[in-house]
Formats: structure tokens, sequence, C-alpha cells
């Protein structure tokens, strides 16, 4: 039996030994996002290929981000076989019904009424969205796919295939991006949208294959039927009770994406806003998905008030490490290489995202703590504090926005990023009352 399995407290060095094969995937992951950002500022028209991109992505993320949410609850419950089974019927059905509404919204007139006449976003960045919306349509079931099976692989401490799959996902994301732009010189984001459906094929044929010889042996590691599993939390309706909130957080958080696209619509410096919200958000991305995947980590280890004191230790250490790093950028030769060489831009959106990024500095190690409150709720089975701090950081980000809007001083790139701010601030906040509450009363472990 594996050191994650026992219900000891762990050691540090078993936490790293887990979370270092999903560090890669923290590392390959996040960067496939700047490298299509890149391969876009070399088309014809840059800030139009960037700022389609950007909204097309955003207005797709309210359908997939709950997706994200199972990740977690897979790795809380594949307990055996039957659960494995059980899961997979209900991650497959949810897969397919929103890949259904996201093929409604690549319908031409459907989603320029949603981006354009809703959204206010300008009709000459609308009318380029429906092809790369049709591509993004495959994105929920690729996803669902490689998280089911990265799931399985975290509980039974299989975590290698994960680095090798994300880097699998960033040679796929990069070369079909630039083979798009450079040698059949498709739309931006239609090259992009592209990119992110052979990544996703490439990360999946990677992480499958590994999970199949964990259902044979003798014992098999994934036994057919875990005795001492409750019954009751077999049943659908308990999976789901136990998933909603995890999900409604992920829509709230993600469902506010266009809102923020809509306010920088409605201030000054709209195409350069645009443009630049979509490289400086990529590259914060960069550095938070180290943070965000700690999740799996902390539900597979944190047990109790002693196993979560150890763990928060090693959460804190990460975090504190990404922002030092994250802050090189803001030296103004690194940044110059940053921004000007490595993303390819120019003029008054480069430094609308360089200042962005400097607002945004803390945001990955705001997210080391969402990680660790995120995980511990999970593993502890109370996930309501999570939708309750979704809906804060939602109050939150709508009550910023409206204000830098009415403001008519600030350029989009201001408001929106000085609310994600205030927003990440406020749902930590909440987060941390909630984990205090859940410890509270649970009982000391070994």
């Amino acid at each position: 039996m594996s050191s994650f399995d026992t219900d000891r407290s762990p050691t540090l060095r078993e936490l790293y030994t887990l979370f270092i094969p999903l560090a890669f995937s923290g590392a390959f992951f996040p960067v496939a996002r700047p490298v299509i950002n890149a391969a876009l500022a070399r088309t014809e028209s840059p800030e139009l290929a960037l700022a389609a991109y950007g909204v097309a992505l955003s207005v797709a993320m309210p359908l997939v981000s709950p997706l994200f949410g199972l990740r977690q609850i897979i790795t809380a419950l594949c307990v055996d076989r039957d659960m494995i089974g059980r899961l997979a019927r209900l991650v497959w059905y949810m897969g397919g019904g929103a890949t259904l509404v996201l093929l409604v919204l690549s319908i031409p007139s459907v989603y320029v009424w949603v981006t354009d006449r809703v959204l206010g976003i300008p009709e000459e960045i609308s009318r380029l969205g429906p092809p790369a919306m049709l591509l993004l349509a495959t994105s929920p079931l690729l996803l669902i796919g490689r998280g089911y099976y990265q799931s399985i692989l975290v509980r039974y401490g299989n975590a290698n295939p994960i680095g090798v799959g994300a880097f699998g996902y960033l040679m796929g994301c990069s070369v079909v991006v630039f083979a798009a732009v450079l040698w059949f010189h498709l739309p931006g984001a239609v090259a992009a949208a592209l990119a992110l459906l052979g990544g996703n094929v490439v990360y999946l044929l990677i992480v499958w294959p590994p999970t199949r010889p964990m259902y044979v042996g003798d014992p098999p590691r994934i036994p057919l039927r875990d005795d001492s599993f409750a019954p009751e939390k077999r049943s659908t309706r308990y999976v789901l009770s136990f998933y909603h909130p995890l999900a409604a957080s992920m829509v709230l958080a993600a469902g506010v994406e266009p809102v923020v696209q809509g306010a920088m619509a409605h201030s000054p410096d709209v195409r350069s806003s645009l443009a630049a919200y979509a490289v400086c958000v990529s590259i914060v991305w960069l550095a938070r998905t180290n943070l965000w995947n700690t999740q799996q980590v902390v539900i597979a280890r944190v047990k109790g008030q002693a196993s979560y004191v150890v763990v928060r230790r090693f959460v804190t250490s990460l975090g504190l490490g990404t922002t030092v790093l994250m802050a090189i950028v803001l030296v103004p030769a690194v940044g110059e290489v940053v921004f000007g060489g490595l993303s390819g831009l120019e003029g008054q959106v480069k430094e609308y995202a360089r200042h962005g990024f400097a607002i945004l500095l803390i945001v990955p190690f705001l997210q080391g703590w969402r990680s660790l409150y995120y995980g511990t709720l999970v593993a502890m089975g109370d996930t309501s504090g999570i939708r309750t701090a979704a809906v804060a950081r939602v109050v939150m980000l709508l009550a910023a926005l409206g204000a830098g809007v009415l403001h008519d001083g600030w350029a989009g790139i201001y408001v929106a990023t000085g609310a994600t701010l205030l927003a990440e601030l406020t749902e930590v906040g909440a987060l941390h009352i909630s984990v205090r509450r859940v410890l509270a009363a649970a009982p000391a472990d070994a």
C-alpha cells in the first residue's frame, strides 16, 4: 500500500514526490496559451486575432469550467471499479451536454447575438468567432476525458504520465498553431482553437493507457469493490450533491468572464485592452496552474487537523516560490523579452499587458491558498463553503467592474485586472472562514 493511502499525516517529502509530476503538468500545460498568443501576434491583424480568440474562449468557459470540478470529485470518490464506472457514466453525460450547447453557440447568428448584441463586443471582433467556437465545442469531452484519467492516476499514486501528457499537450498546441498561422494562413481565432483541439487529443492519448494495468493483477491495484466505502455515497444523487457546489463555483467564476470582456468593451481603448488582457492573463495562468493542481494533492492527503497543518506548509512554500519567480518579470529588461520578444507585442498593447500583469502579480499566491482551502473542504466532505465563496467573488467582481466602467477614465485593462484582483481576495477570505469552521469540528488525525 502506498503512503498516500494511509491515514497518517504526510511528510513534506511525500507531498513533493506526489506533486512533482503535477508540477511538470503545471509547467507545460499553461505555456501553451502564451505560445498560442505569440503565434496570433504574428498574424496580419494581431489585435483582432487575439481579441477574437479571447472573446470566444470567454464565451465557451462558462460551459467548460464546471467540468474542471469533476477532477476533484473523481479523485475523492474513485475508491474502486464500481465507483469508477458510476463516475464515468456521469461525466460523459455531462461532457456531451456541454458539447451540444457549444455547438448551438457556434451558429453564426447565435454567436453574434450573444457577443455583439448582449456583451457589446465590436462587430469586427464578433464575426471572427463562430468557426473558432465550432472547434472549441470539442473541448468538454476531451477535457473531461483527460481529467477523468488524471484523477485515477493521482488517486492511485502514478502521477508521472500526467507530466508527460502535459508536455505532449504543449508540443501538440505549438505545432498546430504555428502550422495553421504560418503555413495554412488560417484566421487567428480558428488557428488557436484548432491548436487546443490537437493538444487535448495528445494529452488524452497519453494519460489513458497507464490506467489500464491498474485493473489487473492479483490483487488488482484498483479493487472491484471497497466494502468500507459507505453505500449511500455510491448513488448519483450523493455524487451530484457533493459536486454541485463545485460546479456552481466554476460556473460563477467563468460565467462572469464575458462580463469582464463586456466591461472592457465599454471602457476606453477597447481593442488594445482586449488584446493585452488575453496576453497578461495567459502569463498569470502560466504561474497559477501549478498551484491549482495542488488541489488534488490536498484532497488525497488531508484527513484532519494534523495533516492539514503539514499540507498548509507545503502549499505555502509553493505559493511563495511562485510569487518570487513571477516578480522577475517586473524587471524592465525581462518584461521586454516576455511581452515584446516572446509574445510579439508592440506599442500600447505591450504596455497594457505589462501593467495588467503587475496588477495580477499576487494572484498565483492567492491561488495557492484557494487550492488549499478548496481541496480541504472537498477532502472533509463539506463543499458548501465553496459555493458561498464563489458567490462572494462574483458580487465583488461585478461591483468593481461597475465602478470601473462608471469612472469613465480608466482603460479597460485596468478595470478588468483591478476587479479580478479584488474578486480573488474576496473568495480566498470567504474560503478561509469556511475551512476554519470545518476543521474546528473535525477529529484530530495522526
